[in-house]
């Protein structure tokens, strides 16, 4: 029950807020959403390196769906499960750009471990952390190595970069930045709408009380070591921004 607490504090939704894409990437039946129901593996096995051509190729048809009879907008995709599919998606949207945000993924493993075996334990009674805790180290050290790969095969110009901590300390001038990328305006009302829910989300966010990494049976330095050419890239990358 305590893991299933805190998996809400660390993962807030709301009925007006932004859904990620793994509920229409389920409808091909190939969503990083599946592995935090059931402790699968071969399923897991098989999704790394399953071809999802047609997972985003069917998320594109169902979007023109939910946006028919409404005005035209731009589509924003939103998970971080993107990252091990880069090629699939670009070919299903291939004048899409890429928002990547940065944080040490070895300060965020915890969380991300307290959600899957959190939302585990909602569909069974028996569920097993350490292996919750394997999985998302593999899963995630596989997708920043894609990435890498995805932006140095010719795509580095199409990703506009922020970092966590330059997000938290000035998060409007950083939309601001990332606007100016895209090309559009930011309105006065945008700002204030943007401020506000800032001040709001602050306000309410809970605390998340930090698991022990035994839990899960991780070994936090040899985790840090699995993302150590992730980290040295995405300074490079948020430096380049900053320029």
């Amino acid at each position: 029950r305590s893991v299933v607490a805190r998996t809400t504090s660390v993962t807030p939704t709301g009925i007006d807020g932004p859904m990620e894409c793994l509920d229409l990437m389920a409808l091909d039946f190939r969503s990083n959403m599946f592995p935090a129901f059931a402790m699968v593996p071969s399923y897991n096995d098989w999704l790394l390196d399953a071809d999802l051509d047609s997972t985003y190729l069917y998320e594109r048809r169902v979007l023109k769906l939910l946006q028919w009879g409404e005005p035209v907008r731009p589509w924003r995709l939103k998970t971080p499960a993107h990252l091990l599919w880069l090629p699939s998606l670009d070919r299903a949207f291939p004048d899409c750009r890429f928002v990547m945000t940065h944080r040490d993924p070895t300060e965020v493993m915890l969380s991300i471990a307290t959600v899957y075996t959190g939302t585990a334990a909602m569909f069974s009674d028996e569920v097993d952390p350490k292996f919750m805790g394997a999985m998302n180290v593999a899963i995630w050290s596989e997708g920043m190595r894609r990435a890498i790969a995805f932006r140095d095969a010719g795509n580095d110009q199409r990703f506009y970069d922020i970092q966590f901590r330059a997000m938290h300390k000035d998060p409007i001038g950083e939309v601001r930045g990332l606007y100016q990328w895209l090309g559009e305006e930011v309105s006065p009302e945008f700002e204030a709408n943007m401020a506000a829910w800032w001040e709001e989300n602050t306000a309410n966010r809970e605390v998340a009380e930090k698991p022990d990494p035994a839990m899960f049976g991780l070994d936090m330095d040899e985790v840090s070591e699995l993302f150590a050419d992730y980290r040295e890239r995405a300074e490079q990358w948020c430096r380049h921004h900053s320029n």
